[in-house]
């Protein structure tokens, strides 16, 4: 299984254990989409760069974009489990 395979996989596998669903995926972009479903937040993940980003409601800044890049597993669950979280390797765009 090549690698993008196998980060597309996780990245699904995690999203379920925390309540997430796919909303799409584009393969000329190797690009895959979440959505929380309690909440205004989602989730796009670029598997070639292993780019994350993230929108959700801030609850004093609004609506905020965070783009995180080289996110490994251990930080692909951190985020999945609480979007807001920071692992020092992004900034908000």
């Amino acid at each position: 299984m090549d690698e993008i395979t196998f980060i597309k996989k996780q990245s699904i596998s995690l999203a379920r254990e925390f309540g997430w669903r796919q909303t799409y995926y584009k393969e000329e972009k190797q690009l895959i989409a979440f959505l929380n479903k309690g909440s205004r937040c989602h989730i796009e993940i670029y598997l070639r760069s292993k780019r994350v980003i993230t929108c959700l409601e801030h609850p004093k800044k609004g609506t905020t974009v965070m783009e995180r890049n080289g996110i490994g597993p251990a930080e692909m669950r951190k985020i999945f489990e609480d979007p807001r979280a920071h692992t020092f390797k992004g900034k908000t765009i």
